[in-house]
């Protein structure tokens, strides 16, 4: 949906969005997947956390790294027409244009004076966003700091990537329940505070998404035609 609408209102190939896209997910996940480390001086992390978010950092490197690699040599180039030689050709030709615009989408990354600015975006991203958890902490008068409001969001992190419903109904709920039991918080409690977490996140974006939508013609554009729906003659 990310990529049809960038697509669509800045005209440029959905292929490419998908890339950007893509490429924005692999630093807010090595960014994510650093808070962690950089807390195991203050707090006495479960080692499941640590071993999880070890393993999920080092996926992360290495997307990026082949992201970076491709972007300075080309080799990606290489190894995908190999591959796509297998397929028939009009459907190799096909794959091998959409492939070289998703990776349009991430060029940029060979430049230090550009993933510099980016990385720190994402770090004070995040960052935000755990004071996010932190005042929902105050308002509920959980006695919990700033570093267990920055865990709770890793842990989330991490059970938003499975398969979920829309707004990430239940694996949002459930994380929740077991980021804050590792402080000690009692399920009725929360309950509560995912509640709220919850709300206050998923209906101001969904609101907000909706208005811009509007405004935008994005609605309408992605309403299907007629013609989607009649086969072409040859």
């Amino acid at each position: 949906m990310r990529a049809v609408s960038i697509g669509q209102t800045q005209n440029i190939s959905k292929s490419s969005a998908l890339g950007s896209i893509v490429l924005e997910r692999l630093l807010d996940g090595i960014t994510l997947s650093l808070i962690p480390f950089m807390l195991i001086a203050v707090l006495d992390l479960p080692p499941w956390v640590v071993q999880l978010n070890g393993f999920l950092f080092g996926i992360y490197v290495l997307g990026l790294t082949v992201v970076m690699l491709r972007a300075m040599r080309g080799w990606t180039d290489v190894w995908l027409k190999r591959l796509f030689g297998l397929l028939p050709q009009r459907i190799a030709s096909r794959f091998g244009w959409t492939a070289e615009l998703f990776f349009q989408g991430m060029n940029g990354l060979n430049r230090l004076r550009v993933l510099l600015p980016v990385s720190f975006l994402s770090l004070l991203c995040w960052l935000l966003h755990g004071m996010y958890y932190y005042l929902l902490f105050e308002s509920l008068n959980l006695n919990l700091s700033l570093w267990a409001a920055l865990v709770l969001q890793v842990v989330i992190g991490i059970g938003v990537m499975l398969p979920a419903g829309p707004g990430y109904i239940g694996n949002f709920e459930y994380a929740t329940v077991v980021g804050l039991a590792l402080f000690g918080i009692e399920r009725e409690a929360a309950f509560a505070y995912l509640l709220l977490a919850h709300t206050f996140q998923f209906v101001p974006l969904v609101a907000g998404g909706l208005l811009f939508a509007l405004r935008g013609g994005l609605l309408f554009q992605m309403r299907p035609k007629q013609s989607d729906f009649v086969s072409p003659t040859y």
